[in-house]
């Protein structure tokens, strides 16, 4: 098949570069956009927040008004006061009304929500149809566009990059979580830790949870967490302190967490940025591959009576 121009850019099809021997065994193949797997990552990333909340909930009074509610199809998630984890996760196949409902009921709550608009929910997919009326109803709602993410993935057995020995990297659970303070707080030493541990405690002491902390010549220089849901893993905080960045700690906490994935059974890891980051850069030298972007809409809460 001859190859094809557009601009100045040269595109061939596969088996031209396979013929040419361009690809080899390291090249990555690329996703397509396939919804189910789209569907599965934004769930488990869902799953994330509600352990958050099932946390929150537990603290004596509730004072932070945690609701986790099933309407159908749709999960919410939701917290007293505008906050960025306020989440309706739509199936696509939400009605005009169905989305008033759901507005009403954080209304009355006096919450924010955020809504992620993918490639498998922008159009109803029960039946499938062309129409794509999510957007201009949103908008209509008063929804704002805030943000546009990346989500990116990696299976757990790949071959992953090989580093040095001189750092090295502990791991805690939800169990051992004032252990992976008390070293963290040498990383991070102008957080303000008796606020932020405890809400580590409250939030993330539970199952499904683990801390890594990179040690390099006996000294924490950088932290990270993993939450765990299925057999999916998703990379959250990571951190590493000012004088020992660009030495290699971040990629070294992504390796351990992918490959302590892969040890309890996984199958996947996948992690959210923004676009053109570090982190976007560093998850992609690390074998991830990008595997949607999403639009974020948000809705402040509104008084009853409108």
């Amino acid at each position: 098949m001859p190859s094809l121009f557009v601009g100045s850019i040269l595109i061939r099809n596969r088996a031209d570069r396979e013929e040419s021997g361009e690809m080899n065994d390291s090249t990555p193949s690329l996703w397509t956009h396939d919804a189910a797997h789209i569907r599965r990552l934004q769930h488990a990333h869902a799953d994330h927040i509600e352990s958050l909340y099932t946390g929150l909930s537990q603290v004596a009074g509730n004072p932070d008004h945690i609701r986790m509610q099933l309407f159908g199809d749709t999960r919410t998630l939701l917290a007293s006061g505008e906050r960025f984890t306020n989440r309706i996760i739509l199936s696509g196949n939400e009605t005009p009304a169905d989305l008033d409902m759901l507005f009403a009921y954080y209304d009355q709550y006096h919450a924010g929500c955020v809504i992620e608009v993918n490639p498998a929910n922008f159009y109803p997919s029960n039946p499938f149809s062309w129409d794509s009326a999510l957007v201009p109803v949103l908008l209509a709602r008063g929804c704002e566009l805030c943000h546009f993410r990346c989500v990116w993935y990696r299976d757990c057995d790949t071959e992953q990059p090989r580093f040095a020995d001189a750092q090295t990297v502990q791991i805690f659970d939800h169990t051992q979580i004032d252990k992976y303070i008390a070293l963290a707080q040498q990383v991070e030493p102008e957080q303000d830790w008796h606020e932020h541990a405890a809400n580590l405690r409250r939030a993330e002491a539970q199952k499904g949870w683990y801390y890594y902390i990179a040690i390099e010549q006996g000294t924490p220089i950088a932290t990270a967490s993993l939450y765990k849901t299925g057999d999916l893993g998703y990379l959250a905080q990571a951190y590493t302190h000012p004088a020992h960045r660009r030495r290699g700690a971040h990629a070294l906490l992504i390796q351990a967490r992918v490959q302590h994935v892969h040890n309890l059974g996984g199958s996947g890891v996948f992690s959210v940025t923004d676009s053109h980051t570090q982190s976007a850069r560093d998850l992609q030298r690390m074998g991830f591959l990008l595997a949607y972007n999403y639009l974020l809409f948000v809705r402040s809460s509104m008084p009853n009576n409108q």
